[in-house]
């Protein structure tokens, strides 16, 4: 898990200083290619099975749920305290539209 941030960016640099920048977007068409090949050859063939109905509640409060904990968190610094009513405000807001549209996309796991 450590390797990736320490070897990336020196067999990044590597990469397009032997082969130029093109090579980077490049070298992900085989990579995809092999995951694609294994993950046909590992994984059982997926069997759906009957599901419940589209949440479009859920789906209508997702963004505005998401922006407004996120806003909600961002004032923080500016305010000083979480304690403050337009950052508390904001982070509820967003986690009570979260809890909504969370059980319907935990339903079927």
């Amino acid at each position: 898990m450590l390797l990736g941030p320490v070897c990336g960016p020196i067999l990044g640099g590597w990469l397009i200083d032997s082969y130029g920048w093109k090579s980077i977007f490049l070298i992900n068409i085989p990579i995809g290619v092999l995951a694609v090949v294994l993950a046909a050859i590992v994984f059982d063939r997926d069997r759906p099975t009957p599901s419940e109905s589209f949440d479009f509640l859920g789906v209508l409060l997702l963004s505005p749920g998401l922006a407004s904990l996120l806003y909600g968190f961002s004032l923080i610094p500016q305010r000083g305290t979480a304690a403050d009513p337009h950052v508390w405000l904001s982070v509820t807001i967003g986690v009570v539209a979260d809890h909504r549209v969370r059980p319907a996309c935990t339903a079927s796991g």
